[in-house]
């Protein structure tokens, strides 16, 4: 961490306490499996000179006490290495424990890590971690479950989960199931299977898709273009297709930059909306990670719930 020294004139400052660190990898998630964890946990050792930094390298299976381990350890902050699912967990503990993060890129997408340092290189992120302070980033809900940049409802859920299903290694029951989900939902999904509104504001709108994200729907399609710290709220885009020329006009829409003036298109900001999904256990994406939540209602915005520690 980096240290503010005193003016002209001033008292000799007391040596500060060497930083407690923590650095937690999970072996087998994410591009993090093509990379040798020790190497990388040497590294983050090396930009810290003098610190103590508790080292835990985990299986899946053995993450959770791995993460219970080093957060009990840290008091000063935890460098996470991992896929995307890594990073959540790591996350939740943070925000529980109120002990920063800071996400190296070691997954897919590599969410926490853009917010936070704008790029996806691991070694420039290493080497930003000595000049990092403790801040706090925004959190979506969605019920109790929180997301760190998008949610998304509709047929993104089957959409997602059958892309999850090709990756390797792939298991054809399970792709069959969710082809057969993907089918399933594409009628109700026409047909507006999703209701949404700016909380108890106007009528109800729907859409075969719904899209919210923190702070901006621009964070998702370039987080690492976006600043880290956003206003307090959200802004979700409801997509309605009800025949294939709906779609052909947004495609083209896409094609030309000009998506946000689609008919086929509705936009708003807001700190919570409601929602009517018209199922008890919907398929929802969270940061592209497809899981089912029960009795989804209400998708909002807490300002400033998770620690992590971000470049000055």
């Amino acid at each position: 961490m980096s240290l503010t020294h005193g003016g002209e004139g001033a008292p000799p400052a007391a040596a500060a306490p060497p930083a407690v660190l923590g650095f937690i990898a999970n072996q087998s998630a994410g591009a993090a499996s093509a990379c040798d964890a020790e190497a990388v946990a040497g590294r983050v050792q090396s930009v810290f000179p003098g610190s103590q930094l508790q080292v835990e390298i985990a299986q899946p299976k053995q993450l959770d006490a791995a993460l219970e381990r080093v957060f009990a350890a840290a008091k000063d902050g935890v460098v996470v290495f991992g896929g995307d699912g890594t990073a959540r967990a790591a996350a939740r503990r943070a925000m529980d424990r109120g002990t920063p993060i800071a996400v190296l890129p070691g997954g897919t997408m590599n969410v926490l890590a853009k917010l936070v340092f704008g790029h996806d290189d691991l070694d420039k992120t290493i080497d930003t971690l000595p000049h990092c302070e403790p801040t706090a980033l925004d959190v979506g809900y969605v019920g109790e479950e929180p997301f760190f940049l998008s949610a998304a409802f509709g047929f993104a859920g089957p959409m997602a989960r059958f892309r999850e299903e090709m990756r390797p290694p792939r298991q054809w029951r399970r792709i069959g199931a969710a082809s057969l989900s993907l089918a399933r939902g594409l009628g109700p999904s026409l047909r507006g299977g999703v209701k949404w509104r700016p909380q108890g504001r106007g009528e109800w709108r729907r859409a075969h898709t719904l899209v919210t994200a923190v702070g901006s729907i621009d964070r998702v399609i370039s987080p690492e273009d976006q600043p880290m710290d956003a206003r307090a709220r959200m802004q979700a885009v409801g997509v309605r297709i009800r025949s294939g020329w709906d779609l052909a006009r947004l495609g083209g829409d896409v094609l030309a930059d000009d998506w946000r003036e689609s008919e086929q298109v509705a936009m708003a900001g807001a700190r919570c909306f409601d929602l009517d999904l018209r199922t008890r256990r919907p398929l929802v994406v969270l940061d592209g990670e497809p899981m089912r939540l029960s009795n989804v209602a209400e998708v909002y915005v807490r300002p400033r719930q998770l620690p992590v520690l971000a470049p000055l």
